[in-house]
């Protein structure tokens, strides 16, 4: 049984910390709301453009 504060990892994925400026949080935030997805499909968007497969 997981603990209510603990969110599950999906299946194949990781959890994933940084600590960046509030501003930029604040902006990924809002940037995510805008596009009705998560701040982790956008993160893994810019991964895919900008990141080479290895």
């Amino acid at each position: 049984m997981t603990p209510d504060n603990k969110k599950v990892v999906p299946e194949g994925c990781i959890r994933f910390n940084a600590n960046i400026k509030k501003d930029f949080h604040l902006r990924l935030k809002v940037m995510a709301a805008m596009s009705r997805k998560t701040m982790g499909e956008i993160v893994e968007e810019w991964i895919e453009r900008y990141a080479p497969t290895l």
